[in-house]
């Protein structure tokens, strides 16, 4: 449902790691396997860019999170 939206705004996720993980595989092509799971302590994030169907970044610290460019 997401994916075939053409709302230019956010989308945020929020679940357990591993179902994050997953999700992140699934949008960057690769097979399931251990490599993509968020660094130990959990609260984490990745973006990804739905119309560019590209990976922004990888998993990075919540409590860390960048502001958006365009704010």
């Amino acid at each position: 449902a997401v994916l075939g939206n053409d709302d230019p705004g956010d989308t945020a996720f929020v679940g357990h790691g591993g179902v994050g993980t997953l999700l992140l595989l699934s949008l960057t092509g690769r097979a399931i396997s251990r490599e993509a799971d968020q660094p130990a302590g959990g609260g984490n994030y990745f973006a990804y860019d739905i119309g560019a169907h590209s990976l922004i970044h990888g998993w990075r610290p919540i409590d860390r999170a960048s502001p958006r460019l365009d704010d």
